[in-house]
C-alpha cells in the first residue's frame, strides 16, 4: 500500500502550484489554462474555487499529434499520467480550501483547539487505524462508512474466521463492523496515537452535509429503529408535534407514526452551539468528527 502513495510523487516530474503550472518531462506536457465560462461553473460546482485562480487541467499537444485529439488516443501509460496529475491538482485544492477555511473561518469554532494535542480521547473516536499499511481513516457516519469500515477491517486482518483473515471484505458481517473488530486509534497509548498520527497516511471522506442530514433521517426515522424511535422520534414528536405517540417503536412504524423532517430539522437547530457532543454522531458536524484543522489529512475524497 505504501508503494500506492509514492507513485503520486514519482509519476509527477514537476508540479509548481504557486505558479499554477502544471508539467510532465515528456513531449506532451499538461498545463493550467484560462477558464471557459464552463470550466469555470464546473469548479465552482464540484470544488467550491474560483476556477481563474486555480485555472483548468489541460494536455498541450506537440508534435504530430492533432490539437484535438482526445485523451484516449494518448498511449495508456501517459494518460494514467494525466489522470495521476488531475488528481494530484484536485487534492491540492481541496487541501487549500480547508487551510483557508481553518484559518479564516472563526465563527464555525473550525480553530477553537489548536493541536491535535488538546484533544481527549474520547473525541478522537471516529479515527480508524489500519497499522498493517500505515493508514489512519476517519469515518462520517453517512458517507459510506460501513462500506469503508469493512475495507479497513479487511486490510489489517483484525477480523479472522476459523484464525484466517477475510479474502472479501464484502463477505465481513455488517454486526461485525461497527463492533471491537475495527482498530481505534484512541484505544491506543497517547504517545502512539502521536506517532502514527505523524507517519501514517490519513484519509478523510466527506459528503455534502444536507445530503447527510436526508440520510440519516431516512435510516434513523422511517425505518424501524427501537433505539432512535424511544430517545429520539418520540421526544421530538412530543415536543414539534404536541403528540404522544405509541411507546412501542413497531406500532408507531405499522400506523406511520414519525417526526415529519422539517420536525427533525427544527430540532437539529435548537441543538445548542457547543462542541458538537449534544449532536449524535449520524448527524454531528464533520469538522467536530475529524479536526482536519488540528489532522493534516494526505486524501480528501468526496462522495
Amino acid at each position: 500500500m505504501g508503494g500506492a502513495w509514492r507513485v503520486w510523487s514519482k509519476t509527477v516530474e514537476h508540479i509548481d502550484v504557486r505558479e499554477n503550472k502544471f508539467s510532465l518531462n515528456s513531449k506532451r506536457g499538461t498545463r493550467l489554462q484560462p477558464c471557459s465560462n464552463q470550466a469555470e461553473d464546473q469548479l465552482s460546482s464540484t470544488y467550491g474555487q474560483d476556477c481563474s485562480r486555480y485555472g483548468t487541467l489541460s494536455r498541450e499537444p506537440s508534435g504530430p499529434a492533432a490539437p484535438n485529439e482526445d485523451l484516449e488516443d494518448v498511449d495508456a501509460s501517459r494518460y494514467k499520467q494525466l489522470k495521476l496529475l488531475d488528481l494530484q491538482h484536485r487534492q491540492y485544492t481541496r487541501k487549500k480550501l480547508i487551510h483557508d477555511m481553518c484559518r479564516h473561518n472563526g465563527a464555525l469554532h473550525f480553530s477553537e483547539k489548536a493541536t491535535f494535542n488538546d484533544f481527549p480521547n474520547e473525541q478522537l473516536a471516529n479515527l480508524v487505524v489500519d497499522d498493517r499499511h500505515g493508514i489512519i481513516y476517519c469515518y462520517v457516519p453517512k458517507v459510506a462508512c460501513t462500506e469503508w469500515k469493512s475495507i479497513m477491517i479487511f486490510l489489517s486482518e483484525s477480523l479472522k474466521i476459523n484464525g484466517t483473515p477475510y479474502k472479501n471484505h464484502s463477505d465481513i458481517p455488517r454486526d461485525l463492523i461497527h463492533g471491537n473488530s475495527v482498530v481505534y486509534l484512541n484505544r491506543s497509548h497517547r504517545n502512539l496515537m502521536k506517532w502514527k498520527i505523524r507517519k501514517y497516511k490519513k484519509v478523510l471522506f466527506v459528503r455534502n452535509p444536507f445530503d447527510r442530514l436526508i440520510s440519516a433521517y431516512r435510516d434513523k426515522f422511517e425505518k424501524k429503529n427501537d433505539y432512535f424511535y424511544k430517545f429520539m422520534a418520540v421526544p421530538i414528536m412530543r415536543r414539534y408535534k404536541n403528540l404522544f405517540p405509541p411507546t412501542s417503536a413497531e406500532q408507531a412504524y405499522m400506523y406511520g407514526i414519525q417526526p415529519s423532517f422539517s420536525d427533525f430539522i427544527q430540532y437539529i437547530l435548537d441543538l445548542p452551539d457547543d462542541d458538537g457532543s449534544s449532536f449524535k454522531e449520524h448527524w454531528r458536524q464533520m469538522y467536530h468528527l475529524c479536526h482536519p484543522c488540528q489532522i493534516e489529512y494526505d486524501f480528501f475524497g468526496k462522495m
